[in-house]
């Protein structure tokens, strides 16, 4: 609070009459005043003599207020006694008395008392208010002792008072948000204001939905020292504001405000300025305070909706089977919007998962939101998931309305580009040991990396150590991220910067490793197990938790495995099964148990001292401390089980309604064996235990299923045959379809209604779990529908046909993986060996047959029709062939994984489509045609980018053809390593050939890049890296065998073709004649042909430098002979064929030596016209009466290399020549010729091998023969060798390189060697042809 003074001068004449003079004027009550004289004075006159009891009387009115701080006496007299008498607080008056007492005024000197008064701020002083006049009275005495009185009167005083009005404005007067007002504040003196006002403060509050724009406030006129008072809303002050601030004389201030954009629900923004002023200045506690507001609105003028939307996709573009996630985004920048409402559409092939917030009851793509206030918004997250089969180059398309009463509909729409999975992440984790024990510690090691085409992002590893495990923090290598514990163990996590991963190119990857200690205490655990889990994370995927247990041993254990998990019924498992004393004493009386699941007990090393065909037992006494045992037991997964066995036939045809839903499966229990063991024994009289066991997979047992689904209005007529069959896994379905959609409605009673107008929906699925395969035809939103199909599963492999013409949204996926080797296989980092996906959207004829077997597949495709359409067929990561647009398409391909062979005939041109999926839902398809076809061999990426990871030779060849007009061409890829292609195109085309070859000995790189926009015909073909053994057409072919140990009847062959000639060969046909005694099981490659006594496969190309390898698996019914299985190959190339042939030889025991059968010779010759030339002949003579299969095998030595040959070896590596004779029939002589090049001069021996078995097996025959020749030059001359073979051939010639510690059995002595006649002098007529 200020205060100001009132002061008033009084003067006393002694000797006259008291004078009081009060010189001033009041102010308002505590205002200024307007005296030059500041004071109250009373001044005294007294006589020059002494003055006795002086004392002066002061009456100060009621209504002032006397301020003692203020006093003042100056004089003879300077230091009275001075009594208040009354309240000094302007509600009465005051009586002041100064006592002076006695004065000694000889020196003639006037008294001069001086105060302040102010005026009191109390209720009766208000404006023209008239205060009474002060009164002062001296009293003194002379010498006499005469008393002396005089008084006076100052003058009355009125009370004035400031008062100030307040004015507002706005400009606009009203608006709505966004927009801003200019707001107008003016202040000024009223007509009844007398008396300036002081510390002017002014403040407006402004209401919710009306903003201040900082620093828009200021003075637009007022008095000096006016300044602005905050900086966080319109608020000024003025020091002084006098008088002349009235009339037509304001103080104007000014600043802007806005609407702002959520608006509270009212109609009006009222804005309240407070103006707060003083009567005086400064600190004063009797000024008075004042205040007047003033409030006004702004009116609120909603315009109207403005409705907005955007739609969001992420990610994009989107893995086939990823979750793809939609943000509908949505505002209203206008005016309220009522009724408001949010619809979504999107690809039908898309499942919904989830929306935040939850859409309508009953909906899955709609929103109610009511009410939507002016410059108001939010938005909707929804995920879907896209089909795990969905083709490369896919377009799925979505769009978003929003709609409201009385307003204009807004709509936003988004594309999703399907492209194949961005990254392949693999983890695998391995521990030190399968075992441990108490005390000890597991060091692991996890391997991680991307075996996909694309990088991975933001890669991150989990792993949980077992909670009875210590985790060894200072082991750990690289550190994790974060560490921490929960009930099942201690959890540990490695993000992208720990691993260095936050982006895993394709092939890089990198290993954890950290140890990990079971305590020592207890000595004996009352676990068996300890448990690891551990998985990988990226942008792109999530990954599932694999499992890695160890055993934990106590004093006595045991642990049984098998060779492998998954097996087939009729196999034979090999269990290993490891026991031991752990303890430091022995083990007393021990004996193992086992016992055995659905199998055959076949035998078991060392044998069981009980058998009775499920329960084994051994007796295995004494066990010494810290000792361990193996023991290996074969077993034969039993066959017998029930057969059951379906047949089905339908036809139906009609108009009206339809819905179907058939599920067929072959899948059966038991899927897994169980294999227990049991090991029991005494330590001191105590007895100990321990258990174990094996569990195996029964491939078989995941058996095939088929899932048929359909619905739709209009006519309908099919035809349907099904046979299943579970003793072989075979399901077969043959369908033929016809369907038109039109609505249908059917009268219901009480004349009631129903309708239904549904295009019609078809799906056949099929899985083949025992091949890991499947195959899937979905057409949906089809007006017309024509398909013919026949499908067959079973447990060696899958077959698709089909032929369908459509008009709607078609989809066919096609998957070939690898059968499954783990029973809990829930990951895998391997590649498909294909995957074929294809969508199309519009009018369509698909062709499509479909051939998976074994570990193969082929695929034949063709297409027409007119609309949008997206194909995908991939080959591992070795091959591509992809197309994708809209318009016009023709194109026909065929594939087949075991040749790595590929064509594409496509015709396409592009013009923009339109589908209407529903009458609300209608798509336009725009874009222009893409194309390409790459194979790649080695470790080059599948860009053509120029980085080989390894030292193996690698490849590339790829052609690219996008934004297309047009597209005609013919490409065959042959092999991985040649393409030929003929083209017209109006777009882009890239062709990229790449070869690189890093060795120690240095590096090759061809690095080849085109690249055309425009209108082009051009014709290619790129052939790297098939590099040709024989400078002429040849195969060579190899077959090896091994059989099932312990007494197993299942025999494992692999047959390798490989074209090591100069020409690419096809079709290459494959044939294989069975051992007698032998049936065919199952094969790698589906047999184009099969017999009871063979089976013959087809490659439909074998590039240069090529192999194909063919699995193949007989069971064998005799027990007592050998096996001898011939193979034959023969490979076309411009209407000649070139042919090869091979056997395998396996023996069940061996042979006792035999009578002489086989006579054999070899000769050299140097050339008579150019002695370096040097002409061999190996003649050979069947002399029993069954055929026989050889194989001769002949080295070269050092200075000699090899030229050509009558018959061509089937493997030449270095100078080792290998011919094989599948065919030596009783009496028959064959004679091999070969030419070779001596590079010095010399005495040159070349030792043979040969090895003769009978083709029914029960032989087996093997010897040594060699041929010396001397090359003229510096070593004297000598003559070609005349030596001649012994005459018998048995087991116990066995070394090659020569014979001179050869000796035949006695019964073989007789032989002649005069039953060879060898025709010397035609071989020496004879000239290989150069």
């Amino acid at each position: 609070m200020h205060r100001q003074f009132l002061t008033a001068t009084s003067r006393i004449f002694v000797l006259a009459a008291l004078t009081l003079i009060i010189s001033c004027c009041f102010a308002p009550a505590n205002a200024e005043t307007k005296s030059t004289d500041n004071e109250w004075k009373i001044q005294i006159d007294l006589p020059a003599e002494q003055i006795f009891d002086m004392a002066v009387t002061e009456i100060i009115p009621t209504g002032l207020i006397y301020l003692p701080e203020s006093l003042s006496i100056t004089g003879s007299a300077a230091n009275p006694d001075i009594i208040l008498s009354g309240a000094n607080d302007g509600n009465s008056a005051l009586t002041i008395i100064w006592k002076f007492g006695d004065i000694d005024n000889s020196n003639n000197e006037d008294v001069d008392i001086r105060f302040h008064v102010a005026v009191a701020n109390v209720d009766r002083n208000q404006e023209g208010t008239i205060l009474s006049a002060g009164k002062a009275t001296l009293n003194w005495k002379d010498s006499q002792g005469n008393p002396h009185v005089s008084s006076d009167e100052s003058r009355t005083i009125r009370v004035i008072e400031p008062d100030l009005a307040l004015e507002r404005s706005f400009s606009p007067s009203s608006g709505w948000s966004g927009d801003e007002i200019a707001c107008t504040l003016k202040i000024s003196h009223t007509a009844a204001s007398t008396a300036p006002a002081y510390d002017v403060d002014l403040r407006d509050a402004l209401p919710a939905g009306l903003e201040y724009v900082p620093g828009s406030a200021e003075i637009v006129r007022g008095p000096a020292g006016s300044g602005l008072s905050g900086s966080d809303g319109p608020a000024w002050s003025i020091p002084e504001l006098d008088g002349s601030w009235s009339g037509e004389q304001k103080v104007e201030l000014s600043y802007m405000a806005r609407i702002a954009d959520h608006l509270p629900g009212q109609d009006n923004l009222t804005c309240r300025a407070e103006l707060y002023w003083t009567s005086t200045s400064g600190e004063n506690p009797q000024e008075r305070s004042y205040t007047r507001s003033s409030q006004a609105a702004v009116r609120l003028d909603p315009p109207a909706p403005q409705l907005q939307i955007g739609l969001t996709d992420s990610p994009d573009p989107l893995a086939p089977g990823g979750r793809l996630n939609y943000t509908i985004s949505y505002a209203n920048q206008g005016g309220p919007a009522e009724d408001t409402r949010i619809e979504a559409s999107w690809d039908p092939s898309l499942i919904f998962l989830s929306a935040n917030p939850a859409p309508d009851q009953g909906s899955e793509n709609a929103w109610s939101l009511g009410s939507l206030p002016g410059n108001n918004s939010g938005s909707i997250q929804v995920s879907l998931q896209a089909p795990a089969d969905a083709a490369e180059g896919l377009v799925l398309s979505a769009s978003a309305l929003i709609s409201a009463a009385a307003s204009p509909a807004a709509r936003a729409s988004a594309t999703t580009t399907i492209e194949a999975r961005p990254s392949r992440l693999f983890i695998e984790k391995r521990a030190s040991d399968e075992i441990i024990s108490p005390g000890g510690a597991l060091n692991y090691t996890i391997t991680f990396g991307n075996n996909g085409e694309s990088p991975a992002s933001n890669v991150s590893i989990t792993d949980i150590v077992d909670k009875s495990l210590v985790f060894q923090e200072d082991s750990c290598t690289p550190a994790p991220s974060r560490i921490w514990s929960e009930g099942d163990g201690t959890h540990l996590f490695w993000n992208s910067t720990a691993l260095s991963a936050g982006s895993l190119a394709p092939g890089e990857g990198g290993s954890i490793s950290f140890s990990a200690q079971l305590p020592a205490d207890p000595a004996h655990p009352d676990f068996d197990w300890v448990y690891n889990r551990y998985k990988i994370d990226s942008d792109h995927s999530s990954g599932a938790f694999q499992s890695l247990q160890t055993a934990v041993v106590h004093s006595l254990f045991v642990r049984k495995k098998s060779d492998r998990e998954m097996y087939m019924r009729g196999e034979t498992v090999n269990y290993t099964i490891t026991y031991g004393n752990e303890l430091a004493i022995e083990a007393r009386e021990a004996r193992l148990t086992d016992t055995l699941p659905d199998v055959e007990f076949l035998e078991a090393h060392p044998e069981p001292s009980f058998n009775n065909g499920s329960v084994l037992v051994w007796s295995l006494g004494t066990l010494p401390p810290n000792s361990t045992g193996t023991i290996q037991l074969y077993a034969r997964i039993n066959q017998t089980h029930r057969d059951i066995i379906f047949q089905g036939r339908q036809s139906v045809s009609g108009e009206g309604y339809m819905q179907m839903h058939q599920d067929l499966s072959t899948a059966r229990e038991p899927k897994t064996l169980i294999n227990h063991v049991r090991i029991d024994a005494l330590f001191e009289d105590r007895p100990d235990w321990d258990a174990s066991s094996a569990t195996i997979g029964l491939l078989d047992s995941l058996g095939t299923e088929v899932k048929l689904r359909g619905h739709g209005s209009g006519s309908y007529a099919r035809e349907e045959e099904t046979l299943l069959k579970t003793n072989n896994s075979t399901i077969s379905l043959s369908t033929s379809l016809s369907a038109r959609y039109r609505p249908s409605s059917f009268s219901l009673p009480g004349g009631r209604e129903i309708g239904y107008s549904s295009k019609w929906h078809d799906s056949t699925q099929s899985k083949n779990r025992i091949t890991d395969a499947s195959t899937l035809e979905s057409y949906r939103y089809a007006s017309r529908l024509d398909r013919n199909s026949t499908l067959l599963l079973d447990k060696n492999g899958s077959t698709l046909e089909s032929e369908t013409s459509f008009e709607g949204a078609g989809h066919i996926g096609l998957f070939k993986g690898s059968p499954p080797t783990s029973i809990n296989t829930s990951f895998s980092a391997r590649k498909p060996a294909f995957e074929s996906s294809q969508a199309y959207l519009g009018s369509f004829t698909v062709y499509t047959k479909f051939d998976e077997y074994g570990k193969s597949a082929a695929e034949d495709r063709s297409v027409s029709g007119t609309g949008y359409a997206s194909s995908d067929q991939r080959v591992s990561d070795r091959q591509r062939s992809y197309e994708h647009g809209a318009g016009l398409l023709s194109v026909e391909d065929t594939l087949q994984t075991a040749s790595n062979y590929l064509s594409k005939d496509i015709n396409a041109s592009y013009s923009p489509q339109r589908f209407r999926y529903t009458p609300e839902f209608e798509v336009n398809l725009s874009g222009k045609w893409s194309e390409g076809m790459w194979s790649r061999s080695g470790s080059c990426p599948a860009d053509g980018s120029n980085s080989s990871g390894g030292s193996n030779p690698a490849s590339f060849i790829g052609e690219e053809f996008s934004e297309l007009d047009f597209l005609q061409k013919s490409t065959e890829a042959i092999g991985l390593n040649e393409m030929k292609t003929e083209a017209e195109f109006q777009g882009r085309a890239r062709f990229t050939a790449q070869y690189i070859n890093q060795s120690p000995n240095g590096s090759e790189e061809l690095d080849l890049y085109d690249e055309y926009l425009g209108r082009y015909s051009l014709s290619r073909h790129v052939q790297i890296g098939g590099v040709a053994s024989f400078d002429e057409p040849h195969l060579s072919l190899s077959k090896e065998g091994r059989m099932e140990p312990a007494g197993g009847t299942f025999v494992y062959y692999t047959i390798t073709v490989k074209n090591d000639g100069n020409r690419a060969l096809g079709p290459v046909y494959i044939q294989d004649l069975f051992p007698p005694g032998t049936e065919y099981v199952r094969s790698s490659l589906r047999p184009s042909q099969i017999s009871a006594a063979s089976c013959q496969w087809t490659l439909i190309s074998l590039g240069i430098g090529q192999s194909s390898s063919i699995d193949l698996v007989l069971n064998s019914s005799d027990e007592e002979a050998g096996l001898i299985n011939r193979v034959l190959a023969s490979g076309s190339y411009d209407g000649e064929y070139v042919k090869a042939e091979n056997y395998s030889a396996l023996q069940f025991g061996w042979l006792e030596c035999c009578p002489s059968e086989l006579l054999a010779a070899k000769t050299a010759r140097v050339d008579a016209s150019d002695p370096i030339l040097i002409h061999y002949r190996i003649s050979l003579r069947n002399r029993e009466s069954y055929a026989m299969a050889l194989t001769i095998k002949d080295e070269l030595p050092e200075g000699i290399s090899f030229v050509n040959s009558t018959t061509s070896p089937a493997e030449h590596t270095g100078s080792l020549l290998t011919w094989n004779i599948a065919k030596l029939g009783p009496g028959e002589v064959q004679n091999i010729d070969y030419l070779a090049r001596a590079h010095r001069s010399g005495i040159f021996t070349a030792p043979t091998h040969i090895e003769a078995w009978s083709n029914d097996g029960s032989r087996i025959l093997s010897a040594d023969i060699s041929a010396q020749v001397y090359v003229p030059g510096d070593v004297p001359p000598q003559a070609g060798s005349d030596w001649q073979p012994p005459t018998c051939f048995d087991l116990n010639c066995t070394t090659m390189g020569g014979a001179e510690n050869w000796i035949p059995c006695v019964s073989c002595s007789a032989a002649q060697t005069a039953e060879m006649m060898i025709d010397d002098e035609e071989f020496m007529e004879y000239e290989p042809p150069e």
